[in-house]
């Protein structure tokens, strides 16, 4: 926390304010540890939020209650400290090994672009397909926190891997030993058309026989907006991806073929396939790239095991003392 040498305080409340109540006061904690109150002109029972102008930055104290139920408040302090008892050791010990790895990647030099981590969250999206929102939903997760573990993930094994000299041989033992899993699997590209009932679907099979084109139907009639604008199109996939009923006519037809509907549970499906690919053996040229970062991240600790490991030199002083054995050094 700053100094108060250049601080202005101004008090933000929604009302005129009568003067005969009791004033409200304002402490503040220095660095130093001793701590400072003023006394503020305003009834207490009227304060709204409070916003604290520095000399170079603008801090919004938040309101004092959450929500009201019936007239009655629930104060912000009730929910913060609900919310602390409930999750506050998880996510303080997170937080404190997302740092120490953040910590440990700056000092080595080591970053992450944008562009590594976005490489990652699309071979994610094209892994799960249409299954990918409901994996997020699964693990109760947002893109915003795939990203940041992407990231972690990612600075984990840059960090823990500097060092290691990896040679030509190295990466051709590896891919001997698990050549399977470099291997190309029979995958098929597809769009479609994805409508709520039987009824629809065979009248877009209709139009389809005329001639009217598929991706200006998928456009208009899709439900599946995220591929309608793009024609239906749902890229390459492998077997394993796709709702089931879907996979088995997918890969069931040559490029160039319109399905009959398909019923799933999502809906009623045209489907068109545009490509396909059988499946083969991998070079190890071909996939030398993926090999080697398979072969680094077999190298590498886990952001637990890393950020635990880094905790055996660092000072960490919690001052919260129901999350005191976080630390590693007693809080003063």
């Amino acid at each position: 926390m700053k100094r108060l040498t250049p601080l202005v305080i101004a008090l933000v409340f929604p009302m005129l304010l009568s003067t005969t109540s009791m004033a409200a006061s304002l402490a503040v904690l220095l660095k130093d540890g001793s701590t400072m109150v003023f006394n503020v002109p305003v009834p207490d029972g009227d304060i709204d939020s409070v916003l604290m102008l520095y000399s170079d930055q603008i801090m919004i104290m938040e309101p004092a209650d959450v929500a009201y139920v019936n007239g009655e408040s629930i104060s912000r302090q009730d929910f913060v400290s609900r919310m602390e008892d409930a999750a506050g050791y998880h996510i303080l010990d997170e937080m404190i090994n997302e740092l120490l790895i953040r910590q440990a990647a700056e000092q080595a030099g080591i970053t992450v672009t944008p562009d590594e981590v976005e490489i990652e969250m699309q071979n994610l999206r094209i892994s799960y397909g249409s299954d990918y929102e409901s994996v997020l939903w699964e693990y109760n997760m947002t893109e915003d926190e795939l990203w940041t573990n992407i990231e972690l993930d990612l600075l984990t094994i840059k960090y823990s891997t500097k060092d290691l000299v990896v040679n030509e041989a190295d990466l051709r033992d590896y891919f001997r030993l698990y050549k399977a899993d470099f291997a190309y699997p029979e995958m098929v590209r597809a769009s479609h058309i994805l409508v709520d009932t039987e009824t629809k679907a065979w009248s877009i099979l209709e139009q389809l026989e005329a001639g009217k084109s598929f991706a200006e139907l998928a456009e208009k009639w899709s439900i599946d907006r995220a591929t309608a604008v793009i024609g239906g199109d749902l890229d390459w996939f492998e077997r394993g991806v796709m709702i089931e009923p879907f996979e088995d006519a997918a890969f069931s037809m040559w490029p160039g073929e319109i399905s009959r509907p398909v019923k799933s549970e999502v809906g009623y499906h045209i489907i068109l396939v545009t490509d396909r690919m059988a499946a083969r053996e991998a070079v190890f040229e071909e996939v030398r790239d993926e090999v080697k970062k398979a072969f680094l991240l077999s190298k590498a600790p886990t952001v637990n095991e890393l950020a635990e490991q880094l905790r055996d030199e660092a000072e960490i002083i919690v001052l919260n003392d129901k999350f005191w054995d976080l630390g590693t050094v007693i809080a003063p």
